[in-house]
């Protein structure tokens, strides 16, 4: 689903115009940076919640040339679902 589709989707299913809805969004995006700068949390009730993860140095190879190089530590965003929103296949 591309950021268009979802934007038509949001204002279809909430009544309201793709620019509102597209404005909705794009804070939701900002709120979740601006958190995720601070090292908070942001959570989305019954869809999962934003953290900041510390991902510790480590060593890699460089595909190119197959040189060993250090990848530096640093702060990623991840995202955990709720349980109300994940999916169980019935197969």
């Amino acid at each position: 689903m591309t950021f268009k589709e979802l934007v038509e989707q949001v204002a279809a299913d909430s009544g309201v115009s793709r620019t509102e809805a597209r404005q909705v969004l794009t804070s939701l995006a900002t709120v979740v940076k601006a958190n995720a700068s601070k090292g908070e949390e942001s959570p989305i009730p019954n869809l999962g919640s934003f953290t900041v993860k510390h991902r510790k140095a480590r060593q890699g190879v460089k595909p190119g040339t197959s040189e060993a190089i250090t990848i530096t530590a640093r702060d990623v965003l991840a995202f955990r679902v709720s349980p109300a929103a994940r999916v169980v296949d019935s197969e």
